[in-house]
Protein backbone atom coordinates (compact mmCIF):
# COMPACT_ATOMS: atom_id res chain seq x y z
CA UNK A 1 0.00 0.00 0.00
CA UNK A 2 1.06 3.31 -0.75
CA UNK A 3 2.70 5.60 2.22
CA UNK A 4 1.87 8.82 1.77
CA UNK A 5 4.47 11.70 2.33
CA UNK A 6 4.80 15.06 2.86
CA UNK A 7 4.96 17.59 0.12
CA UNK A 8 8.94 18.85 -0.63
CA UNK A 9 10.04 22.36 -1.28
CA UNK A 10 11.87 21.57 -4.06
CA UNK A 11 10.08 19.46 -6.11
CA UNK A 12 12.42 18.29 -8.84
CA UNK A 13 11.79 16.71 -12.64
CA UNK A 14 12.50 13.21 -13.33
CA UNK A 15 13.08 11.86 -16.55
CA UNK A 16 11.75 8.26 -17.79
CA UNK A 17 12.22 6.92 -21.39
CA UNK A 18 10.75 3.32 -22.21
CA UNK A 19 12.22 1.79 -24.94
CA UNK A 20 10.52 -0.75 -26.96
CA UNK A 21 12.10 -3.58 -28.48
CA UNK A 22 10.37 -3.65 -31.80
CA UNK A 23 11.85 -6.81 -33.43
CA UNK A 24 10.22 -8.37 -29.92
CA UNK A 25 6.75 -7.35 -30.47
CA UNK A 26 6.49 -7.59 -34.17
CA UNK A 27 8.08 -11.23 -34.09
CA UNK A 28 5.90 -12.29 -30.14
CA UNK A 29 2.90 -10.83 -30.91
CA UNK A 30 2.15 -10.12 -34.84
CA UNK A 31 0.11 -7.31 -36.43
CA UNK A 32 -3.12 -6.18 -33.75
CA UNK A 33 -5.41 -3.47 -35.33
CA UNK A 34 -7.61 -2.90 -32.49
CA UNK A 35 -6.62 0.81 -30.77
CA UNK A 36 -9.11 0.30 -28.06
CA UNK A 37 -7.67 -3.49 -27.33
CA UNK A 38 -4.30 -2.77 -27.75
CA UNK A 39 -2.27 -6.38 -27.02
CA UNK A 40 -0.33 -6.48 -23.72
CA UNK A 41 3.56 -7.44 -23.81
CA UNK A 42 6.05 -9.39 -21.54
CA UNK A 43 8.47 -7.30 -19.77
CA UNK A 44 11.27 -8.87 -22.58
CA UNK A 45 10.08 -6.28 -24.92
CA UNK A 46 10.34 -2.76 -22.44
CA UNK A 47 13.21 -1.42 -21.09
CA UNK A 48 13.29 1.65 -18.82
CA UNK A 49 15.80 4.23 -18.20
CA UNK A 50 16.18 7.28 -15.79
CA UNK A 51 18.91 9.53 -14.58
CA UNK A 52 16.40 10.65 -11.68
CA UNK A 53 18.08 13.28 -10.25
CA UNK A 54 17.58 11.93 -6.69
CA UNK A 55 19.36 8.59 -7.43
CA UNK A 56 18.17 5.11 -9.22
CA UNK A 57 18.05 2.35 -6.26
CA UNK A 58 17.26 -0.59 -8.65
CA UNK A 59 16.27 -1.77 -12.35
CA UNK A 60 18.15 0.99 -14.42
CA UNK A 61 17.27 -0.77 -18.30
CA UNK A 62 14.70 -3.56 -16.98
CA UNK A 63 10.88 -3.35 -17.05
CA UNK A 64 10.83 -3.03 -13.64
CA UNK A 65 12.57 0.79 -12.04
CA UNK A 66 12.84 1.77 -8.67
CA UNK A 67 13.63 5.41 -7.54
CA UNK A 68 14.06 8.19 -5.00
CA UNK A 69 11.30 10.49 -5.51
CA UNK A 70 9.25 12.89 -3.22
CA UNK A 71 5.47 13.79 -3.40
CA UNK A 72 5.46 16.82 -5.43
CA UNK A 73 8.29 15.70 -8.32
CA UNK A 74 7.46 15.77 -12.01
CA UNK A 75 7.50 12.59 -13.77
CA UNK A 76 7.79 12.66 -17.30
CA UNK A 77 7.21 9.04 -19.52
CA UNK A 78 8.51 9.32 -23.14
CA UNK A 79 8.63 6.30 -24.95
CA UNK A 80 10.60 5.15 -27.94
CA UNK A 81 11.91 2.07 -29.87
CA UNK A 82 15.16 0.06 -29.85
CA UNK A 83 16.24 1.90 -32.67
CA UNK A 84 14.85 5.62 -31.60
CA UNK A 85 12.09 5.99 -34.27
CA UNK A 86 14.58 5.93 -36.80
CA UNK A 87 13.26 2.30 -38.55
CA UNK A 88 10.37 1.13 -36.69
CA UNK A 89 8.71 3.76 -34.68
CA UNK A 90 6.72 3.56 -31.73
CA UNK A 91 3.82 6.61 -30.47
CA UNK A 92 2.48 6.30 -26.84
CA UNK A 93 -1.02 7.33 -26.67
CA UNK A 94 -2.42 6.31 -23.61
CA UNK A 95 -0.53 6.01 -19.86
CA UNK A 96 -1.92 5.62 -16.67
CA UNK A 97 -1.57 3.67 -13.56
CA UNK A 98 -2.98 -0.11 -13.56
CA UNK A 99 -3.26 -0.51 -10.29
CA UNK A 100 -5.03 1.65 -7.95
CA UNK A 101 -2.06 2.34 -5.15
CA UNK A 102 -2.38 6.14 -5.95
CA UNK A 103 1.77 6.55 -6.15
CA UNK A 104 1.37 8.99 -9.32
CA UNK A 105 -1.03 11.46 -9.94
CA UNK A 106 -3.50 11.26 -12.98
CA UNK A 107 -0.59 11.61 -16.63
CA UNK A 108 -1.29 14.38 -18.73
CA UNK A 109 0.13 14.22 -22.30
CA UNK A 110 2.19 16.92 -23.22
CA UNK A 111 3.53 18.35 -26.64
CA UNK A 112 6.57 20.30 -27.18
CA UNK A 113 7.89 21.91 -30.21
CA UNK A 114 11.33 23.01 -30.83
CA UNK A 115 11.32 25.64 -33.35
CA UNK A 116 15.46 25.32 -33.34
CA UNK A 117 15.79 21.20 -32.78
CA UNK A 118 19.07 20.17 -34.39
CA UNK A 119 20.28 17.38 -36.10
CA UNK A 120 22.97 15.72 -37.50
CA UNK A 121 23.98 17.08 -41.39
CA UNK A 122 24.06 14.57 -43.67
CA UNK A 123 26.13 17.12 -46.13
CA UNK A 124 28.70 18.18 -43.28
CA UNK A 125 32.35 19.25 -45.35
CA UNK A 126 33.81 16.52 -42.36
CA UNK A 127 31.04 13.67 -43.32
CA UNK A 128 30.59 13.54 -39.44
CA UNK A 129 27.31 15.52 -38.99
CA UNK A 130 28.49 18.66 -38.03
CA UNK A 131 27.86 21.53 -37.46
CA UNK A 132 24.18 19.94 -37.21
CA UNK A 133 21.41 21.49 -39.47
CA UNK A 134 18.60 23.38 -37.52
CA UNK A 135 14.58 22.51 -37.81
CA UNK A 136 11.35 22.60 -35.90
CA UNK A 137 11.08 19.24 -34.09
CA UNK A 138 8.07 17.83 -31.83
CA UNK A 139 8.10 15.63 -28.84
CA UNK A 140 5.55 14.42 -26.43
CA UNK A 141 5.53 13.10 -23.21
CA UNK A 142 2.91 11.76 -20.26
CA UNK A 143 3.93 13.84 -17.32
CA UNK A 144 2.63 13.15 -13.84
CA UNK A 145 3.12 14.10 -10.07
CA UNK A 146 4.55 11.46 -7.29
CA UNK A 147 1.82 11.62 -4.82
CA UNK A 148 3.44 8.90 -2.15
CA UNK A 149 5.71 6.12 -2.17
CA UNK A 150 4.89 2.72 -3.38
CA UNK A 151 5.13 0.39 -6.50
CA UNK A 152 2.71 1.45 -9.25
CA UNK A 153 2.20 -0.45 -12.58
CA UNK A 154 2.23 2.27 -15.51
CA UNK A 155 0.02 0.65 -18.27
CA UNK A 156 1.30 2.31 -21.79
CA UNK A 157 -0.11 2.02 -24.98
CA UNK A 158 1.48 2.66 -27.73
CA UNK A 159 1.04 2.25 -31.84
CA UNK A 160 3.99 0.64 -33.66
CA UNK A 161 4.64 1.43 -36.97
CA UNK A 162 7.48 -1.06 -39.01
CA UNK A 163 9.57 0.67 -41.29
CA UNK A 164 8.17 -0.25 -44.96
CA UNK A 165 10.16 -2.43 -47.47
CA UNK A 166 11.19 0.40 -49.18
CA UNK A 167 12.66 1.89 -46.16
CA UNK A 168 11.33 5.24 -46.68
CA UNK A 169 8.00 4.99 -44.51
CA UNK A 170 6.91 3.98 -41.37
CA UNK A 171 3.42 2.21 -41.68
CA UNK A 172 0.99 1.42 -39.05
CA UNK A 173 1.75 -2.29 -37.69
CA UNK A 174 -0.21 -2.60 -34.55
CA UNK A 175 -1.27 -1.37 -31.23
CA UNK A 176 0.54 -3.02 -28.34
CA UNK A 177 0.61 -1.93 -24.41
CA UNK A 178 3.55 -2.42 -21.53
CA UNK A 179 2.98 -2.30 -18.18
CA UNK A 180 6.26 -1.69 -16.56
CA UNK A 181 6.50 -0.97 -12.80
CA UNK A 182 7.53 1.96 -10.63
CA UNK A 183 8.50 1.94 -7.48
CA UNK A 184 8.97 5.08 -5.29
CA UNK A 185 10.95 5.05 -2.72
Amino acid sequence: MAANIGKHAQARRINVLVVIDTANVKCAYGPNENIEHPQPIAHEGQFLISPSSRAIVHGQGAGKLRLRAKAGDQVAIRVTSIGGNASDAVIAYRVHPSSRMQVFDHFEQVFLTREGAVRPDPDSPSRDGLPPVECQAHFSSFDTTVMAHGAERIEIAFALYALSSNGQRQDPFGYYVCNPAIDVV
